[in-house]
């Protein structure tokens, strides 16, 4: 069971669109939806910039990240943002979720009680001023507005490393859409042989039930009991006579059909092997 959970409006200010707003405890997907409706009523509200003091929160799950990045895209959307101000275990799941800055994630910094050798103070005042008129990349935004509470300075060997796994990963994906495209290529043209394959093959059964129906129809109708009293080739009696009947059970026409349809399937792969 997760640990209580607090949530409260700790600073509001009209002229400039923002609140900022205390969260403690843990927070997970059970009781996430406090948080999510606090900010959907200052969003209601008209709140542009949101501040989510969350230093005292000591954890917080996927889920509960989540509904924090999708109140900051519906703040992007009008013109603000959502900056969270978080504890330690916090911060880092937030460098796991995001590791590079993207405008769709907020902006996630160290609290000042959780860096070492932070001066004391209040967390959030020099932020919250500045909400309302940065803009710009968030990595930009960092250098020009000097050294804010919590904030983390670009590492460059770090930025190195997210650029190259990035590359790597697009390359990868290239090289396996390059062998899906070859491999769907090449099943495509199986699959139009084995259709012609076929289609050869019933109309080859269709010649033979042609055969089969011409020999058929100049046999002689043969008796089930010979007479004795009857010479050979003697005609014989209409109740005696039986006609030779096929124990197949399809015929040649059926087998066109077949080779008809499948010569059919075979035209669009010819058209995607162009």
């Amino acid at each position: 069971m997760s640990m209580d959970l607090t949530v409260r409006v700790v600073h509001r200010d009209a002229e400039t669109a923002s609140a900022v707003v205390a969260v403690t405890g843990e927070l997970d997907a059970c009781n996430q939806e406090r948080v999510e409706s606090t900010l959907r009523r200052l969003i209601a509200g008209d709140v542009l910039h949101v501040l989510v003091d969350a230093a005292t929160m000591t954890f917080c799950d996927i889920s509960g990240m989540r509904m924090l990045a999708r109140a900051h895209r519906e703040l992007r959307d009008r013109g603000g943002e959502l900056v969270i101000i978080a504890h330690e275990a916090v911060h880092k799941l937030g460098q796991l979720m995001w590791p590079a800055p993207s405008p769709s994630c907020p902006a996630v910094f160290l609290a000042c009680e959780q860096r070492p050798g932070a001066p004391a103070g209040a967390r959030h005042t020099s932020i919250l001023r500045g909400l309302g008129r940065r803009s710009g990349p968030r990595r930009e935004r960092n250098a020009a507005d000097g050294a804010l509470p919590g904030s983390i300075a670009p590492d460059p060997v770090q930025e190195r490393r997210v650029l190259l796994e990035r590359r790597s990963v697009l390359e990868r994906s290239a090289r396996l859409r390059e062998e899906m495209q070859a491999e769907r290529g090449r099943m495509l043209a199986q699959a139009e042989t084995t259709c012609a394959i076929l289609a050869e093959v019933h109309e080859r059964l269709a010649d033979m039930h042609a055969i089969i129906e011409a020999r058929r129809a100049s046999a002689p109708f043969t008796a089930p009991f010979p007479d004795p009293a009857k010479p050979p080739g003697a005609s014989l009696p209409a109740a005696l006579v039986v006609p030779v009947r096929s124990p197949l059970t399809c015929d040649g026409h059926s087998h066109l059909e077949v080779a008809d349809r499948l010569r059919d399937r075979r035209t669009p792969f010819e058209g995607y092997l162009r």
